[in-house]
């Protein structure tokens, strides 16, 4: 769980991300316990929820915040253009867990896998974990940004398989990097930035994920479109958020800020503003 925050006056406010699709009672319940918890600590926090789904439960449950997604701190200078030769149909940026369904791109007969582990960072084996991938390319080792911007430059179709998550990062990350986006029907937020012009949705099947890519391949959309409308789009988000953070700030007394200087501040370097949730308490 991610944190924005603002110390003022010994007191702090923050702003809660959630990272998992939190559209349901039980979710949404253990959530508002942790912020009860943070309450009781003088933390004041907002939820800020990356579906209308999840805002509705957080309303239900009266808890403060508003809708947008984290994709806003998604630094957009890691993932560019570049002139590469296409060397793959589709990329699949997955760790390996059962979740992202990763058997569902085993009809796509050029494809690279960019996957990790949790706490691992080489020795990857995905035809062991997958062996329906077994024709698959992928890395052996973790891939710092610029080695993954470049497997998205040399992909031409970005999937996202998982039928709930979060919003999926890659997701952005594909459409950032200029490639357009097959992915399966799914909860938690990544449609949301899709545009059909270069994205589809296609049944949970490997035959349906196979005809998805070959029919954005076949519309030979400019990277740079792809790239243009997604920027735009995350652009009018960060300005809700800069917008919502400013009114807290007013109402709180802690001063103007200018909208410039806080996207500067929040966005071009976010993850030094990010803290676990159960160690919010720790700050105080």
């Amino acid at each position: 769980m991610s944190l924005y925050q603002k110390k003022q006056q010994h007191s702090i406010t923050s702003l809660v991300h959630l990272p998992w699709n939190h559209a349901n009672i039980h979710r949404m319940l253990r959530m508002k316990l942790h912020l009860i918890t943070a309450k009781r600590k003088g933390i004041d926090t907002y939820l800020v929820t990356n579906t209308k789904q999840e805002n509705f439960y957080r309303k239900i449950f009266g808890v403060k915040g508003f809708h947008c997604m984290h994709y806003v701190y998604v630094n957009e200078n890691h993932y560019q253009i570049l002139d590469v030769e296409k060397k793959y149909d589709a990329v699949y940026t997955a760790q390996m867990a059962k979740f992202k369904r990763m058997h569902l791109a085993k009809s796509i007969k050029n494809l690279f896998i960019l996957t990790y582990k949790i706490q691992q960072n080489e020795g990857f084996d995905l035809h062991s974990f997958c062996p329906d991938l077994s024709h698959a390319y992928y890395n052996k080792a973790w891939c710092g940004v610029e080695e993954k911007n470049r497997v998205y430059n040399q992909s031409r179709v970005g999937l996202c398989l998982s039928k709930e998550e979060g919003p999926m990062l890659a997701s952005l990350e594909y459409m950032l990097a200029g490639i357009p986006v097959v992915s399966t029907k799914s909860s938690g937020g990544r449609d949301q930035y899709y545009d059909s012009e270069y994205c589809i949705i296609v049944k949970d099947t490997a035959e349906a994920v196979k005809n998805g890519v070959k029919e954005m391949m076949s519309r030979s959309i400019d990277p740079l479109h792809i790239r243009a409308k997604t920027l735009m789009k995350l652009d009018k988000e960060r300005d809700r958020y800069i917008d919502f953070v400013g009114d807290v700030f007013k109402k709180k007394g802690i001063g103007d800020w200018d909208p410039q200087n806080m996207k500067k501040f929040l966005f071009h370097n976010p993850e030094k503003n990010f803290l676990k949730i159960k160690n919010l308490h720790k700050i105080l």
